[in-house]
């Protein structure tokens, strides 16, 4: 096995796929058969460029994040693939695995829900410990717990986005000294991301950051995203300026 290193400067080494064990659990609900295709064929023209993760145990190696890529290195009769070797991991495999996926923000909606399933239902969480894994709140965890409710083929057109997960319903305001009581629309459209009212002239608060500070940033913008929200961006040096408007 060769070794050398990835954007990050982690070590990465050149595996053969036929050490590498697929676990019987895949943190995604659904996965997009086409996209699987599209995917393949940009690996067959450009190979892989971003590492797997792997579990080392013993001789073998337990598949923890990339699994498109070594599906689609398997079928293109590619025999080694660059991966990010962990010894020891200090919690469970899935876990490790699903924290992985939504650091990189690549997991449907769906499938944050099952997760937060199993560790309710399965590694006896409590709902606070899920809320502050997912990084929201405990109403939230609840919304997620009842959207398995649906029927599979729904879940799984959420999953792939070609439904909403939950109805759009207008919030109504707080009654606070900085909203407008009657919703009515401020001169920058701008709403809260939280209550969903539109501050009053000069009393909205703006989000900054300094550029330094990116696990902060993406931490909040895991939160704010899972509420509904889309982000508008204006990025300017030192900070980063975010404001969030409703679709």
């Amino acid at each position: 096995m060769s070794q050398s290193e990835d954007m990050n400067g982690k070590s990465v080494r050149w595996i053969d796929t036929h050490l590498i064990d697929v676990p019987e659990w895949d943190v995604r609900y659904a996965r997009d058969s086409k996209w699987e295709y599209y995917f393949t064929e940009e690996i067959k023209r450009h190979g892989i460029h971003d590492p797997l993760h792997v579990l080392k145990k013993g001789e073998r190696y337990l598949l923890l994040e990339g699994f498109t890529r070594f599906k689609a290195a398997r079928f293109l009769g590619i025999e080694k693939v660059p991966c990010i070797v962990h010894k020891k991991l200090d919690v469970d495999p899935q876990l490790f695995a699903f924290r992985l996926n939504m650091w990189r923000r690549t997991l449907g909606v769906v499938s944050v829900a099952r997760m937060a399933y199993i560790m309710r239902f399965e590694w006896n969480w409590s709902l606070p410990q899920i809320a502050e894994e997912l990084g929201c709140t405990v109403q939230h965890v609840f919304r997620l717990l009842k959207l398995l409710n649906r029927d599979p083929k729904e879940l799984e057109e959420i999953e792939h986005g070609l439904r909403p997960a939950w109805e759009k319903k207008r919030k109504k305001p707080r009654h606070s000294h900085n909203v407008n009581d009657g919703g009515k629309r401020a001169s920058s459209g701008v709403r809260c991301p939280i209550c969903g009212a539109f501050p009053k002239k000069k009393m909205g608060k703006w989000i900054y950051f300094c550029n330094e500070h990116q696990r902060e940033y993406e931490a909040v913008m895991n939160y704010i995203m899972r509420e509904g929200w889309r982000e508008e961006k204006r990025k300017s040096e030192p900070i980063k300026e975010i404001r969030f408007v409703d679709e």
